[in-house]
């Protein structure tokens, strides 16, 4: 076994350095630390793999970063975002239930109706949320005299719409 030490680059990100390795070269094991990387082969490699690999490390940035790391990274905030927005608006749901506001019926309504608002909130996609509540949830901007019925009235969709719309013009590019 022969382990190859390598000083700590703190540019480097380990997945896309892990994934670069693991395509371009055969080794047994990678263990990074406080000092750097050490990367176990079964057998010492040539000095040319060696010098490849050292310099390819100590030559990533910051913007090395795999894209798609770079968009996973981005909806793990939107998600947290969505939730966070979601447990606020389920929380004044119950509040609102609880103070008589509504009946257990028009708050089930209003979750159902923001079913899949909801879902996509808590995986991140806001844009598509959006997309979902400008074309889907009522027609042509305007809660229906069910909705009203059931207490999804046009102020409670335009502020959900308001929050969704703000998101992702501050958040989007």
């Amino acid at each position: 076994m022969y382990k190859l030490d390598i000083e700590l680059n703190e540019n480097a990100d380990g997945k896309f350095f892990n994934d670069w390795l693991r395509t371009n070269h055969e080794f047994s094991a990678i263990c990074y630390c406080a000092e750097g990387v050490t990367i176990h082969f079964q057998s010492e490699p040539s000095t040319t793999i060696k010098n490849i690999i050292i310099v390819k490390y100590e030559s990533l940035t910051a913007a090395d970063l795999l894209h798609n790391q770079i968009v996973q990274a981005l909806y793990l905030e939107r998600e947290t975002d969505g939730k966070l927005f979601f447990d606020e608006f389920r929380a004044d749901l119950v509040l609102e239930y609880g103070d008589g506001g509504i009946t257990l019926a028009q708050a089930n309504y209003i979750e159902v109706k923001l079913l899949n608002i909801k879902s996509m909130l808590l995986t991140g996609e806001w844009m598509s949320a959006q997309y979902e509540m400008d074309n889907h949830v009522v027609v042509n901007g305007t809660v229906s005299a069910e909705d009203i019925t059931n207490e999804y009235t046009q102020v409670r969709h335009d502020e959900v719409k308001a929050i969704i719309d703000n998101y992702v013009t501050t958040n989007y590019v």
